[in-house]
């Protein structure tokens, strides 16, 4: 409240202006003349007509018109009005409003005179309103306006968007760019800002700390070997002090960026790694190739058994998502430091068991990696638990964000969409990382090929283990009669017999496997090949797709010639046509699928040129992106002689035609294979599985090609290979 001393009286021009306020508000009539003298008989003569309202602002004075000299002269009220307390028509004293950022009328009383009149505003108010752009900027978008366009033009940083038409400033000089905009001399502007869900986000996203000197402590022989993009995705990260969403497009190397960061936060190992079932021994692989970790560091949990995980030491511990729940409490024990989570969008469902267990242990860890090539499968809601889980202090509720991005119909609110490039902007902006291939396709390889190393269980290894020890007894007698110097060809024929057997049976064993692969698969929702050779696996295919209501095709030999066109015509057009489960030698030539991006070998084959054959039905002519190829592995099968066996093949072929040697190259890794020992894994063999499988691919070979067989056999080889060549010469 202020003190009749803070009035102005005896100023003509004043008391006028002070009548032309009364008239505007309309409040009370004019005081007459008995009004006059009542008043001047309680507080003194007082000059001229006095309103009874009370007395008006400084602001409300300069905008009416009192002239500047008048105010800046500070008038003082009569002695009689200063001494005398009575009331004034019923109020003590009179208040006085302040404009923002002005100082008390009553302040400086002390002879330094009144505070200086704030500026006036002159010229039309100009709306500007701010828009959240992506790239961490922030735009500002308004009518032309010469002065406003001059003032934006003093920040540091600022460019103009000709595109959406409106300037833009890096997102840390918001409040710098605001204070200039509302200062502008020349017109008045009224500011719309940020919507507060997206200025609680930022907020939230401005706390974590900036860590990009650490990216120092990534292997050299590591991050060399990283490709550019996938460099900057490390480096954002740590800039988001360790908590981030890579998004990237399936194929372009999340986990080598994952395994980046754990390596960068030694120090708060040991690691938790939440992935898909199918998944697990892919990391576990991966973390040998990138960072050379052993199983004696590694823990994995396949069934009840392995999750006593009280007392057990080991740096990496890699479980399923259906696991969080059950280790509930040894997890919260432990407290995780650092927390992977692969495939992220398995917790998107906010009512899910999993979600509601796995979220509490991201937000409670110092550094979280959240890893999904489609984080947001159908509906912006998908994305909020993630968010939660790395940015917590956000406190964004559900209701908020289905306010303003969900655009909630009558039936559900969380079933629509809204303001979406403002959700991806904020996104980019605070905790995600995406890049599409069409981005990056500079830096890729025409074909990125990477081994997915699939673990069966020890019901479904029974039948290969039977067929493998028969097979090692034909080989021993093989070698006998050999040295004898007797007739072996009986011996050779029946190892042929038992490979041909051990084909079949380790095919029928991948069945389990591998649908547990493609369910995982199709959380993804994107279109794929998938190859296989027996009918066995093809028919196991096909019915997990048909128990997932999962529209595919299928080309096999029993496929008719006129049915192969429309077939092919529904998956190129079809975009709910999600899979094409093709035979690898009725369907590996021929056709064009490049609709897909992604080539899955259920199973391989002999002749490495009807997988490359294959893989070129997605990577043809037409084609704009780069194609991943993905060789399901089951370690101890087949598989490991089969793929020794293509390699030697592509070997002698690639020397003969090109001079050089060729390979099916696959992931790059810092380190060498990786060997299989330690806890939570099932009959570990007695030696590294890749050496046993590439010792026993030689001896089979040995055995396979001597004499006049082996050079009749590497004849036809040569010419398979080199009708491939001149179909495709620069086929690897």
């Amino acid at each position: 409240m202020s003190e009749l001393d803070d009035f102005f009286f005896g100023d003509p021009e004043v008391l006028a202006a002070l009548d032309n306020i009364e008239r505007q508000h309309n409040v009370r009539e004019k005081c007459g003349t008995r009004d006059r003298e009542k008043l001047a008989s309680t507080s003194g003569p007082l000059p001229g007509s006095l309103p009874t309202r009370p007395w008006p602002s400084y602001a409300e004075a300069a905008g009416a018109g009192v002239p500047q000299a008048s105010l800046s002269r500070g008038l003082q009220a009569p002695a009689s009005a200063k001494t005398n307390s009575a009331p004034l028509h019923g109020r003590n004293t009179l208040q006085l409003e302040r404009s923002k950022g002005a100082s008390s009328l009553s302040k400086g009383r002390t002879g330094a005179g009144p505070p200086p009149a704030p500026a006036q505003k002159r010229g039309p108010t100009v709306k500007v309103t701010a828009v959240l752009l992506p790239g961490a900027r922030l735009g500002f978008r308004f009518e032309y306006n010469e002065a406003l366009i001059g003032t934006i033009k003093r920040i540091e940083g600022r460019e103009y968007d000709a595109a959406r038409k409106l300037w833009t400033v890096p997102q840390k000089r918001r409040d710098e760019a605001l204070r200039a905009l509302q200062s502008c001399a020349q017109c008045s502007v009224e500011v719309e800002d940020l919507p507060q869900i997206v200025s609680t986000v930022l907020q939230a996203a401005a706390l974590q700390p900036d860590e990009s000197e650490m990216y120092g402590l990534i292997p050299g022989d590591m991050e060399r070997q990283m490709m550019e993009f996938q460099r900057e995705g490390v480096k954002f990260a740590l800039s988001h002090g360790g908590r981030v969403l890579l998004a990237d497009e399936m194929g372009l190397g999340k986990t080598v960026q994952a395994i980046a960061l754990m390596a960068c936060y030694k120090e708060d190992w040991p690691c938790l790694i939440i992935t898909p079932s199918s998944l697990r021994e892919q990391w576990a692989d991966a973390l040998n190739r990138w960072l050379g970790i052993t199983d004696d560091d590694i823990h994995i949990v396949y069934e009840k058994k392995d999750t006593a995980i009280s007392g057990t030491s080991f740096q990496f511990l890699i479980i399923s998502y259906d696991y969080v729940s059950k280790m509930k409490e040894d997890l919260e024990r432990r407290r995780f430091q650092v927390i992977v989570c692969d495939e992220s969008h398995y917790i998107k469902n906010h009512k899910a068991v999993r979600t509601k267990q796995t979220v509490p242990l991201l937000k409670q860890a110092r550094r979280c990696i959240l890893c999904s090539g489609t984080p947001a499968l159908s509906r912006p809601i998908e994305i909020l638990q993630q968010m939660l889980a790395l940015l917590p202090r956000a406190k964004v509720t559900l209701d908020r964000f289905s306010e303003r991005y969900c655009q909630g119909s009558r039936w559900s609110k969380l079933a629509g969409a809204s303001n979406l490039d403002e959700l991806h902007s904020l996104c980019t902006s605070t905790f995600m990382k995406r890049r599409l291939k069409k981005d990056v396709l500079d830096q890729l390889p025409a074909k990125m090929r990477q081994q997915i190393f699939l673990q069966l269980t020890e019901k479904d290894m029974g039948p290969v283990n039977d067929v493998l020890c028969e097979l090692e007894k034909v080989k021993q007698a093989l070698k006998q009669g050999q040295h004898e110097g007797g007739d072996v060809s009986g011996v050779k024929l029946e190892e042929k017999r038992l490979l041909n057997k051990l084909y079949f049976t380790s095919a029928h064993s991948k069945i389990a496997a591998v649908q547990e692969y493609v369910n995982d698969l199709l959380e993804n929702e994107e279109k794929f090949l998938i190859f296989a050779h027996h009918q066995c696996l093809l028919d196991g295919i096909e019915q997990c797709l048909r128990k997932k209501r999962v529209k595919f095709i299928r080309i096999d030999g029993s496929t008719a010639s006129h049915e192969r066109q429309g077939l092919v015509t529904s998956f190129q057009e079809n975009e709910s046509c999600k899979a094409a489960v093709l035979s690898i030698r009725a369907a590996g030539q021929g056709l064009t699928l490049t609709a897909a991006h992604l080539v899955i070998f259920a199973e391989l084959s002999w002749t490495p040129g009807e997988i490359v054959q294959a893989e070129d039905r997605a990577h043809r002519i037409g084609q704009a992106d780069s194609v991943s190829v993905h060789f399901l592995h089951a370690r101890n099968t087949i598989d490991d002689i089969i793929w020794q066996t293509i390699q030697h093949k592509l070997d002698n072929v690639g020397q003969t035609l090109n001079g050089c040697q060729e390979k099916l190259q696959v992931e790059a890794g810092s380190c060498g294979p990786r060997q299989i020992h330690g806890q939570g894994k099932l009959a570990p063999p007695p030696e590294p599985r890749a050496a046993a499988a590439a010792r026993r691919a030689d001896e089979i070979l040995d055995g396979l090609e001597s004499g006049a067989k082996r050079q009749k056999a590497s004849c036809q080889q040569t010419q398979t290979l080199f009708d491939v060549w001149k179909q495709n010469p620069l086929a690897p």
